[in-house]
């Protein structure tokens, strides 16, 4: 765990030109059989290093860690005495499982609060880089519930336009800091299968080509999701970020334009339709639907019978009925693509809520879906 904070230290201290400071936490869970093991956050932490890369962070990378070593991390970082002056931010990233809106899972299957990962950065506790904003983007379940859609007329906006000035000031012992969290309390996270988290893919983008603030670009990835959730194909995941802020001051990451590659500015994200999406979950072996299948497998009978039997989406339903009442399994939540040899690419969604297996939190329901789920 020492060993640990002094490498965090020696990254503060070997990089005085950077303009801000991350720690960036991806855990997958694959040692701890309890807990369903999650590939796509290993994604997450690279496109979030890249951006910080670009965006002159300097960062931190840590896989799987557990929470001694993480209280071991936070301390190490919170109480440096190598911050530049000229420090824009100090940032916490998070991809994992979360549990009931206020805790994350570690990879030795223990619980953090979130507040005591805020704590040890608050003025009070680090006085020293008490006027550094902090800020902390969380990618994880905050429970089991799956956001429902509702049918508004659409209104017009503007952006919010750059200002704040910098002063020197006192300031409260309990501020100065931005949490974000990819969803709301009680509410499912998801995943595009081998490409990380819907959510933290769209904010490292954003963060690497828009000059507005830290929360002006997550109101726009707000904004930017909300517009791919109108099609079909992106509707089964929404999600509803959600970020409180006790930041005094704008803040900005930005670079010039000049520095972005033309591939960096215009790189599409990849769709639902070209990868499986999925919701970071825990509930019992949900990863057989974020792995490759056997030509053998039940998913490749499937896709048999949907190239033979639907050619068209209108009895799609009833080919995977047919298919579940063979396996003795209930019909899960999907949604469905047209592929170019014409048949249909069946696209499986899974929760990513924070229950242990095992948990008297595990519903009848969420069990006939998890059975579904290895039907498919």
């Amino acid at each position: 765990m020492a060993a640990r904070a002094r490498s965090v230290g020696e990254v503060i201290r070997k990089n005085p030109q950077a303009s801000g400071f991350a720690i960036i936490v991806s855990n997958d869970y694959a040692s701890y059989p309890k807990l369903e093991t999650l590939r796509g956050t290993a994604k997450d932490a690279e496109k979030i290093h890249s951006t910080f890369q670009v965006l002159n962070i300097a960062t931190h990378l840590a896989r799987n860690v557990t929470k001694p070593d993480l209280t071991a991390l936070l301390s190490g970082a919170a109480q440096c005495k190598y911050y530049p002056e000229h420090s824009k931010c100090i940032a916490f990233v998070f991809s994992g499982h979360g549990y009931d809106g206020n805790h994350i899972y570690m990879q030795d299957g223990n619980l953090m609060k979130i507040e005591d990962i805020v704590r040890p950065f608050l003025p009070g506790s680090a006085p020293m880089i008490g006027n550094i904003p902090k800020l902390f983007l969380i990618d994880a379940c905050r429970g089991d519930q799956q956001l429902q859609t509702a049918v508004v007329p659409r209104a017009g906006g503007g952006k919010t336009k750059k200002g704040g000035t910098d002063a020197t000031l006192q300031v409260p012992a309990e501020g100065n800091f931005l949490v974000a969290h990819s969803t709301m309390p009680g509410f499912q996270s998801y995943e595009l299968k081998g490409e990380g988290g819907v959510w933290m893919a769209a904010v490292a983008k954003k963060l690497r080509t828009s000059e507005e603030s830290v929360e002006d670009v997550l109101t726009e990835v707000n904004e930017e999701l909300m517009e791919k959730y109108q099609t079909p194909e992106w509707r089964h995941c929404m999600q509803q970020p959600e970020r409180v802020s006790r930041l005094n001051r704008r803040v900005y990451l930005s670079v010039p334009r000049a520095h972005l590659s033309e591939t960096e500015c215009t790189s599409p994200q990849a769709s639902p339709g070209a990868t499986k999406t999925t919701a970071r979950d825990k509930s019992p072996k949900r990863t057989t639907s974020r792995k490759a299948r056997a030509s053998s497998s039940p998913q490749s009978s499937l896709k048999t019978k949907l190239t033979k039997q639907s050619s068209t989406q209108s009895n799609m339903k009833d080919v995977l009925n047919s298919h579940c009442s063979e396996q003795g399994k209930p019909l899960p939540s999907y949604d469905s693509q047209k592929t170019p040899d014409g048949c249909y690419e069946v696209t499986v969604y899974v929760a990513r809520s924070g229950r242990i297996k095992g948990s008297p939190k595990a519903s009848k329901h969420q069990a006939e879906e998890d059975a579904a789920m290895k039907a498919l």
